[in-house]
């Protein structure tokens, strides 16, 4: 167990290192730092600048190469409100986001369609946070998914999703990226937007529409003789 963060001298910025060391349970998360609306004078949401770093020696940067896929646990409010975020954590990153109170954690999930297996490795870890914005690439959560053929998957967007895009997996077939495998946003179950595999092969984003009219991702393969298996790389709004 992690205990209290340790403050730092200046007053309005919090910041912990620590090294997780194997086994982590799937799921598991393990706290890192937090700063509550407590510690500040006023109780008005500000933005804060986040600096993240994980790293897992020995292991892929590829998200999905390990039998685990590393994710930063946010919690960010203001008030009795919080809003949990799930998104990538690999090197280092630089996030801004409004919010009054913040938690920052890291938890080990299970990548879709290959068996969980812990870290066999200690993981270091550190984040910073302070008033004011950083520049940074944005966030992404990534996944994986595999569907038979004539068959067809929901998919579900992770908290925050804007967009979506397909990547190939490395080695794998380009089954995914046929013209006979349809990518289709839903809401209330019917189709909102519906893109071709051949046309979104190059890496772009296809917007997912932020609101209730767009709730599910359907990976329709019915059209296709074979199995579509690719990574899903989200982008995350925070």
């Amino acid at each position: 167990m992690i205990g209290s963060p340790m403050k730092m001298k200046n007053e309005l910025a919090w910041g912990r290192n620590e090294t997780f060391r194997p086994p982590w349970t799937q799921d598991q998360i393990r706290n890192l730092v937090r700063r509550d609306a407590h510690m500040l004078d006023s109780r008005v949401p500000f933005t804060q600048a986040l600096i993240l770093s994980a790293r897992v020696p020995g292991y892929a940067t590829d998200i999905g190469a390990a039998s685990f896929a590393l994710r930063w646990d946010l919690q960010v409010g203001t008030g009795g409100g919080l809003i949990r975020y799930r998104i990538d954590a690999g090197g280092t990153q630089r996030l801004s986001l409004p919010a009054e109170q913040c938690g920052v954690a890291l938890v080990c999930e299970a990548m879709p369609g290959i068996a969980y297996a812990s870290p066999d490795q200690p993981i270091d870890a550190g984040a910073f946070m302070a008033d004011g914005t950083a520049e940074g690439g944005g966030a992404t959560y990534t996944t994986r998914f595999s569907v038979g053929a004539g068959a067809t998957a929901l998919l579900t967007p992770p908290i925050g999703a804007v967009a979506f895009r397909v990547l190939a997996i490395p080695g794998g077939a380009n089954d995914a990226f046929t013209a006979s495998t349809l990518y289709q946003t839903l809401g209330h179950e019917e189709v909102v937007e519906e893109y071709a595999g051949d046309f979104i092969a190059p890496i772009r984003y296809m917007p997912f529409p932020f609101s209730p009219q767009a709730d599910l991702l359907r990976v329709n393969n019915t059209a296709n003789g074979d199995t579509a298996t690719a990574y899903l790389e989200w982008s995350i709004d925070l």
